[in-house]
């Protein structure tokens, strides 16, 4: 009789807690309206990288793929520019350390011409002097920092020269073993330099999709509360961005800002059954050209760089377990 009381009584409780996480949102959107009509092309162009940090796999750093041919990417670039006029597009190119190409001036300016954006991301280790000749062809520098391997004075010092000539976001990889040095370095550029953002970014397991372990409860609420860090940073001037915090919003249209590393470290970043504007908002580009909605890869290839491509005009359910992937997490998400 008892045994059956209990039954009841947890599945009661069992139903209360699954109603109200399923309705605490419906819908996770961009916080500004400027970024809803931007189109976004992730390019992973290459893993030859001058760094190999302990938390990155090697076949992001390794250089076991070569850079594509030039006149392939031009070839590409040109043809996806004309057929998409009436969006704002932004080509994000990444690597490896997609400064090393030794094209990347030559596309930077080809972009840049074409009246689109670049933005890039970068570890920002290429000196003073190639930033100089390079920064005015960048629309944003996504800059990380690695403690394993550079100095804080060195990083800070060309975050300073950057910042009041372009967009820059600086993503601070929460090492847990170089912890220490991440936040001072944080709590620094935030009352050092201008109209920057920043934001602090814990090292997930990619095949795994996430681990936290690593951090203690204490390292876990200093990054989940890093809007305390972000309110310090003047901002003297308008500058343009692609993608940045989120709103979730319930039922009634409340709203809450959010932002990705937030929904990381909560372990938020589950939409299975979700519609995901992956594809419609964003695509990818793998170092062999094939064309994909989003790094999750839902959906299969929509295309190649040797071919063409046709975006997806609809979204996407999902039906990945985690989405650890900050771009793949910053396009609209409804719940289904």
């Amino acid at each position: 009789m008892y045994k059956n009381w209990f039954h009841k009584q947890f599945l009661f409780f069992l139903k209360i807690i699954i109603f109200l996480s399923m309705e605490s949102y419906v819908i996770l959107d961009h916080a500004e309206d400027k970024h809803k009509k931007i189109l976004m092309v992730n390019w992973f162009m290459g893993n030859t990288c001058n760094y190999a940090c302990s938390y990155c796999p090697a076949f992001l750093h390794d250089g076991s793929t070569k850079w594509p041919d030039f006149v392939v990417v031009k070839t590409f670039i040109l043809d996806f520019v004309s057929r998409h006029q009436d969006k704002t597009i932004y080509f994000e190119f990444t690597g490896g350390e997609i400064t090393m190409w030794k094209h990347f001036k030559e596309l930077a300016m080809l972009v840049h011409d074409l009246g689109c954006k670049v933005s890039i991301i970068t570890n920002g280790s290429r000196t003073l002097r190639w930033w100089s000749e390079t920064i005015k062809y960048i629309d944003c520098i996504n800059v990380s920092f690695h403690a394993e391997f550079t100095t804080l004075a060195e990083f800070k010092e060309k975050i300073m020269f950057m910042a009041p000539q372009t967009r820059v976001h600086v993503n601070v990889i929460m090492n847990p073993d170089k912890f220490d040095i991440c936040s001072e370095l944080a709590e620094d550029l935030v009352v050092s330099v201008d109209d920057i953002t920043i934001s602090l970014q814990p090292v997930v397991d990619l095949e795994k999709c996430i681990n936290l372990d690593n951090y203690t409860d204490e390292q876990r609420s200093y990054i989940d509360s890093q809007e305390n860090l972000r309110v310090k940073i003047s901002h003297t001037r308008e500058v343009d961005t692609t993608r940045g915090e989120m709103y979730k919003i319930d039922s009634t249209g409340n709203k809450e800002l959010v932002s990705t590393s937030q929904l990381i470290v909560n372990q938020e970043n589950s939409w299975v059954g979700w519609k995901c504007n992956a594809g419609v908002e964003q695509i990818i580009i793998t170092d062999k050209g094939d064309i994909y909605r989003g790094w999750c890869m839902v959906g299969g290839t929509i295309g190649n760089i040797y071919s063409s491509a046709k975006l997806p005009t609809e979204p996407i359910i999902c039906h990945k377990q985690t989405c650890h992937c900050n771009f793949d997490i910053t396009c609209k998400k409804t719940k289904n």
